[in-house]
């Protein structure tokens, strides 16, 4: 089981421990880092794809909607409301993140390589995670 400050990463059938000696922490950590990073990447390209969502007339082009936020409000404009999904990445990031290698941890049968484990413990962080549509 993990602890939150270490926890000796080896497979049940070999009784011995290995290098990956990391606590559950490291993964949370990691996981919130690349939420972030990946949400507040995406974000300028999301706000541009909303745009072209919400428009009336169906006819504007990613660069002229790129020109229209622009026009309206600034480089700034691309960037409204990122405080908020940088909020909310962090947390939930972390948490996949954590429940995946739990998961996994649990699931090791052979070796740290096992892909058949971390396939299934790719599916089942997933689906601890699925996001409900919102209509």
């Amino acid at each position: 089981m993990y602890s939150l400050t270490t926890h000796a990463h080896a497979p049940p059938s070999s009784g011995k421990a290995t290098n990956n000696d990391e606590a559950i922490w490291v993964h949370l950590l990691s996981g919130a880092i690349a939420g972030i990073i990946e949400h507040c990447g995406m974000y300028p390209l999301d706000t541009v794809k909303t745009h072209l969502q919400a428009q009336r007339n169906g006819r504007d082009t990613m660069i002229g909607t790129i020109r229209k936020i622009y026009k309206g409000s600034g480089i700034r404009g691309m960037f409204r409301g990122i405080s908020a999904i940088a909020v909310g990445a962090g947390p939930a990031h972390a948490i996949y993140f954590g429940v995946y290698e739990l998961f996994k941890h649990q699931l090791t049968i052979k070796s740290d390589n096992d892909i058949l484990s971390q396939g299934i413990a790719g599916g089942l962080a997933s689906v601890c995670f699925k996001k409900k549509k919102v209509q």
